[in-house]
């Protein structure tokens, strides 16, 4: 992202190479959340505060989208963010 904000070209093969590693890692966290909506318990934490950003950073990436098959209840809609106030 950050590269073509800047207009150089992603590294392909470093993007490839995190890919398994970014797997494993929502996996693990989809498992942990469960459907719940809340990465820790039955209400927002400070946990899904702190992710909030990063997911939406993450997924404008292309890869994003196939990666979170599965696991879409990581990243709730806007329209069901309403549950955190």
């Amino acid at each position: 992202m950050v590269s073509a904000r800047e207009g150089r070209p992603a590294n392909e093969q470093k993007i490839a190479a995190a890919l398994p590693r970014a797997s494993v890692c929502l996996s693990e966290m989809s498992r942990l959340a469960d459907d719940r909506g809340f990465l820790i318990g039955d209400q927002a934490t400070l946990a899904d505060m702190y992710a909030a950003p990063i997911f939406a950073y993450f997924m404008q990436a292309p890869e994003a989208a196939s990666l979170m098959d599965g696991a879409s209840h990581l990243c709730p809609s806007p329209a069901s963010t309403s549950k955190f106030y």
